[in-house]
């Protein structure tokens, strides 16, 4: 299986888990991250364009931006 196809697995299962939980944020967090791995730019920052390191995405598979572009003065979060 290829990599994409686990990821996309991985995070379907966290999508189920969140929507039976019913925590809104945390499911549209892992949309978004489902419609990043579909259009192969899941693991790119949203900012900047670069890789976001590998550890930031294991810890954190919804993350949209490098931990530069996260941590830069006037960053949203």
């Amino acid at each position: 299986m290829s990599t994409y196809a686990t990821l996309h697995n991985d995070l379907l299962r966290q999508h189920h888990r969140w929507a039976t939980l019913g925590d809104a944020a945390r499911l549209t967090r892992y949309e978004h991250a489902l419609a990043r791995v579909i259009a192969h730019t899941w693991g790119s920052c949203e900012d900047c364009g670069q890789g976001i390191d590998e550890r930031r995405l294991q810890r954190d598979p919804t993350a949209t931006r490098c931990w530069a572009c996260a941590n830069s003065p006037g960053a949203l979060g």
